[in-house]
């Protein structure tokens, strides 16, 4: 089957990024209600747990990944029976998973409070919140997730973009206004299991109306349950660099430092989280699309396209990074002054934070690649020996410099184990020199480093500290930066670039 590509492109990043503003928008409103109605404690309540459940969905050990690859080529052939049979193993698989995800996280319901370092607010039931957040994400995994896997390798995520845009706004309504009328923590809470719930139910029946003639059934081959399980064998340490880079920051935070900093630090983290959801809708977009490409193109023409690519998302993650240097701040004081609460941090931290975003994601495109690929196997054991140095690093900084150096930890892990990661796809599959690579890094880096330095400065001449002063320094923060990087790109030859993402933006449809 020939997906349209440009077509689909365009439609998922529209819904995709109505979707994540709706996920970015209302938990901004949610967190400042809560910090109001409650204190700021139950936020890294929120986040300490958000944080335990991701470790123990380790056990999904990377079987989506693995079998949205599985399906491009027989998606690409028409091959409906093997199509089916995917299906059916990733149904089965997922039952598994949820019933190890369950005992694990009854297993470590006895040692939660180890995990907070401060006193607990008076009204909170550590282990009835626990249970529930446990509960929450166990019925996720015996709920049809099989089905969104036909959505990502058809690439009409777009689908599953509108049922969350509409169920997602009705949670954050109805938690905001529990919260606004009775100030309890617990009508908050049993609000998300039931829209999750819904959410993977009517996916369901959307999923089964747009593809009838895909349902699990049949058996995979033995070859084909070997390939997968052998993706999955690279994915495991995929998964585990992930969690132990992201989730134990938090649990290393609530353990040594205690919530009060957890919260502040995920205020700030938020903002990361919501610039990682919008470029998340880019990328989702085009994934499947490079997967079908690498089926069916040529390798010099996915490494032009590669290129293209990669100005692109050397463009967002640098303008993204400047606009939190100039931003973060004045953002947090009128988000502090609106939830009647103190949650700034200092500014050497801001910079921590623009360096941690700067270099978790300048490689993402490469990722990307090596996902659509398959190539997980070449540097498996990259992300298992980063996460554990990062750990080692981030417990022994966590003591000497506090805050510091849990984010410190994991920019200097980023920046050391990057050339292991980009070194495979450059290699073996383009057969180019990663020279070439890191030559655009570095120019493009010195660029946005100059330019982020010329912008922090007139934003500094910007007077007052409201929301008129803030919206003056966002407008800088278009424009100077973008002007300057168009001129570069022109500069150094790469227009196509460009228009690449402008014809992908306009309403053409190839």
């Amino acid at each position: 089957m020939r997906l349209e590509r440009t077509k689909n492109t365009k439609r998922n990043m529209i819904y995709g990024v109505a979707q994540k503003m709706v996920s970015i928008i209302f938990p901004f409103l949610i967190r400042t209600v809560m910090i109001r109605s409650l204190g700021i404690e139950y936020l890294g309540i929120n986040n300490l747990f958000a944080s335990i459940l991701s470790v123990l969905s380790l056990a999904e050990l990377g079987f989506g990944s693995a079998l949205v690859f599985s399906m491009y080529r027989p998606i690409a052939e028409d091959n409906t029976e093997t199509i089916c049979a995917l299906m059916n193993f990733y149904k089965n698989c997922y039952r598994v998973i949820g019933l190890v995800v369950l005992t694990l996280g009854l297993l470590l319901l006895p040692f939660i409070r180890c995990f907070v370092k401060s006193e607990l607010p008076p009204d909170i039931n550590l282990y009835a919140v626990y249970l529930l957040t446990l509960f929450t994400t166990v019925m996720t995994y015996f709920l049809y997730s099989y089905k969104n896997s036909l959505l990502i390798a058809f690439q009409r995520v777009d689908v599953s973009s509108k049922i969350s845009l509409v169920l997602l706004t009705i949670q954050y309504l109805l938690q905001a206004i529990l919260l606004i009328l009775f100030r309890n923590y617990y009508f908050y809470m049993v609000i998300a299991p039931a829209v999750n719930i819904l959410t993977n139910v009517i996916t369901a029946m959307a999923v089964s109306r747009l593809y009838p003639e895909y349902k699990p059934d049949g058996k995979i081959s033995c070859r084909e349950r070997g390939e997968i399980i052998k993706k999955v064998k690279a994915l495991v340490t995929y998964k585990i660099g992930n969690v132990v880079s992201n989730a134990v920051d938090n649990i290393v935070i609530s353990s040594f430092l205690g919530l009060v900093i957890l919260a502040k630090y995920n205020n700030y983290y938020y903002v990361i989280t919501a610039l990682f959801s919008l470029l998340s809708v880019y990328y989702s977009s085009i994934t499947a699309g490079i997967g079908n490409g690498l089926v069916r193109n040529s390798r010099s023409d996915n490494y032009q396209l590669f290129h293209l690519l990669y100005v692109i998302q050397i463009w967002l993650v640098g303008w993204m990074s400047i606009c939190m240097l100039c931003l973060y701040q004045p953002f947090m004081g009128l988000w502090g002054r609106l939830s009647g609460e103190n949650i700034s941090l200092p500014m050497g931290i801001v910079i921590c934070f623009v360096l941690y975003f700067y270099t978790w994601k300048i490689n993402d495109i490469v990722h990307i690649y090596k996902e659509a690929a398959g190539m997980w196997e070449y540097d498996r054991w990259r992300p298992f020996i980063a996460s554990l140095f990062n750990l080692t690093l981030n417990l022994f900084l966590v003591n000497k410099v506090g805050l510091y150096g849990v984010i410190l930890s994991t920019v200097f892990t980023e920046l050391l184990f990057s050339i292991w990661a980009v070194y495979p796809l450059f290699h073996y599959y383009f057969e180019k020199r990663i020279w070439d690579y890191y030559k655009w890094l570095m120019e493009y880096t010195l660029f946005y480093l100059a330019v982020g330095m010329i912008t922090f400065w007139i934003c500094g001449t910007v007077a007052g500290d409201g929301l008129s002063a803030l919206l003056l320094k966002g407008l800088i923060c278009v424009l100077i930066p973008n002007l300057l990087f168009l001129g570069i790109v022109k500069w150094t030859g790469n227009e196509a670039a460009i228009h690449w993402l402008l014809d992908k933006m306009s309403c053409r449809s190839k």
